[in-house]
């Protein structure tokens, strides 16, 4: 699937909703799908970056509708499963 064939999804900041600095400092990301990483990574890297300093983030996937595998971070023990290579003693 290509994204140009998509313009709705580009033009809506590729599903990122909502990125916030809660009080408490507290970060908040609200996306609605996980989009072509290639395509969709400097949208993510920005609301990354800014809420990079806080407590605590939460990530609401309430309303996300899922999209390209890609998107998850390999290297990131929290989505990792344990057949991932990098899991295998």
């Amino acid at each position: 699937m290509s994204w140009a064939t998509h313009p709705a999804v580009v033009k809506g900041n590729f599903a990122f909703d909502k990125v916030q600095r809660l009080p408490g400092n507290i970060g908040y990301e609200k996306f609605r799908l996980f989009a072509y990483p290639y395509l969709a990574a400097a949208t993510a890297s920005s609301a990354t970056d800014f809420v990079a300093n806080t407590d605590a983030l939460i990530i609401d996937l309430r309303d996300n509708g899922g999209g390209d595998p890609a998107t998850r971070r390999p290297g990131d023990p929290a989505t990792q499963r344990p057949s991932d290579p990098a899991m295998v003693a």
